[in-house]
């Protein structure tokens, strides 16, 4: 195999694992051993091929093959995420339903190798980081279209292969958002949640602000295309009908603007970025608030925070009973087993739900050295380069991880999580010229 042709192959596949994020195309296989069963918590304990696997393992072992020296000094560099894989590992020991800790154990291990296989082809030049931004925004306008049509039609819109879930306008369980007495559904895309999809709209909006200052006066028509794709994410993240992606949205966005007016040579096109974002953004609110003001607010009574809440206890409670974790992929196991769901007023199947917080679910599962290794790997990420966008994007699904799990327990979820952390350590910082 030439070089040309096997640093064409690295890029594509590549630009395919990260467009490929958010599909949830997965074949069932088997059910593992469970001391309770009920709907709620089968997801979490079986196990299925994604369509996501297939490709994340070849574009693996090609890196392996032939960016071998490449990896090996990332993980020399990053030494501190084989700390964290190790006591992950270990945390194994400890977990009642051992088999369940093997699956999510290797689950792990391969969302890191994958991390480390996108900085890789970053960082030997395979890829580029133009081209990985382009990958992940393109995709998130797809979710978003998708997005559109699912609250359009407030169904499912035939994405079935891609991995959407069937809905219809009377089933149960999905997620829905209340608006002047109506059920209106939340749009999935083709995850798992509508929370997922807000976090991976959030992923693209990020890259389409990074690359709005990275084109150039002779690019127009590239840049307009930008802005409809800025203005699409926006109007999907609407339809997730999700306050922590409105949330972190808005965050993001005005750091990327801070960002812009404190860098002198970005000050012309941050003003024009400002001005477009206060017509999209005014132009959804005078149309849509209908939707969105209902939506954004929060009260103690709402099962959604109350429970979260509780979680959060059950968490906390679990890391003090379990200092060494009660293994990788066992809180939800433990925490019923143990009967402290019960203890916290959670009786019913449904509300057997992980720890909607990651740092307290890393730490009940791996234990506390476990979630100390964790914060040492992502601080020790963002102190060693300079604040940028890419920073932006990943401080962005550490504050996610504030409100949800999906970052740790589910596979777009863990992805885009690792995916951008593996662009962190790949990518070197480029001061960013004015057009």
């Amino acid at each position: 195999m030439n070089s040309n042709f096997r640093k064409k192959l690295i890029n594509w596949i590549c630009l395919l694992f990260i467009f490929a994020i958010p599909f949830g195309t997965k074949k069932f296989l088997f059910f593992l051993p469970f001391p309770f069963t009920n709907n709620a918590v089968g997801e979490y304990s079986s196990v299925f091929l994604y369509g996501t696997d297939i490709i994340g393992f070849v574009f693996v072992v090609l890196v392996f093959l032939f960016l071998r020296k490449v990896l090996s000094e990332l993980c020399k560099q990053w030494w501190m995420t084989a700390v964290f894989v190790g006591l992950s590992l270990i945390s194994i020991s400890q977990a009642l339903n051992v088999p369940l800790a093997l699956y999510a154990s290797l689950r792990l291990v391969f969302v890191i190798l994958a991390a480390l296989a996108v900085a890789a082809a970053l960082k030997s030049g395979y890829t580029s980081i133009e081209r990985i931004l382009t990958a992940l925004g393109a995709s998130a306008v797809f979710q978003a279209i998708a997005a559109f049509l699912q609250f359009l039609f407030q169904r499912s819109v035939g994405l079935k292969l891609l991995g959407e879930s069937f809905i219809t306008e009377t089933s149960v369980g999905v997620a829905r958002a209340t608006v002047e007495g109506a059920e209106l559904l939340r749009a999935y895309g083709t995850m798992a949640h509508a929370n997922i999809l807000a976090a991976f709209l959030v992923v693209g909006l990020v890259s389409f602000y990074c690359l709005y200052f990275r084109t150039n006066d002779l690019k127009k028509v590239y840049k307009l295309f930008i802005v409809l794709s800025i203005f699409m994410l926006w109007l999907g993240l609407v339809f997730t009908f999700s306050r922590s992606g409105w949330i972190v949205a808005g965050i993001a966005t005005v750091a990327t603007l801070c960002y812009g007016f404190l860098n002198k040579q970005l000050r012309n096109q941050t003003a024009i970025l400002f001005l477009v974002l206060v017509f999209i953004l005014g132009l959804l609110f005078s149309t849509l608030n209908w939707a969105i003001f209902p939506r954004a607010h929060f009260t103690s009574h709402e099962f959604s925070v109350a429970h979260r809440w509780e979680y959060n206890k059950i968490g906390w409670e679990l890391m003090q009973k379990h200092p060494f974790g009660v293994g990788v992929g066992n809180q939800l196991v433990s925490g019923v087993e143990e009967g402290i769901y019960k203890s916290h007023g959670l009786t019913w199947f449904w509300s057997w739900q992980p720890i909607h917080n990651i740092y307290l679910l890393i730490g009940s599962e791996i234990g506390f050295l476990g979630l100390a290794a964790f914060l040492l790997l992502v601080g020790w990420l963002l102190i060693k380069r300079s604040f940028d966008f890419i920073s932006i994007m990943f401080i962005g699904l550490l504050v996610f991880g504030l409100f949800d799990h999906f970052t740790w327990d589910l596979q777009s979820g863990r992805l885009m999580f690792w995916v951008v952390l593996g662009i962190l350590m790949g990518y070197k910082n480029q001061h960013l010229k004015s057009n």
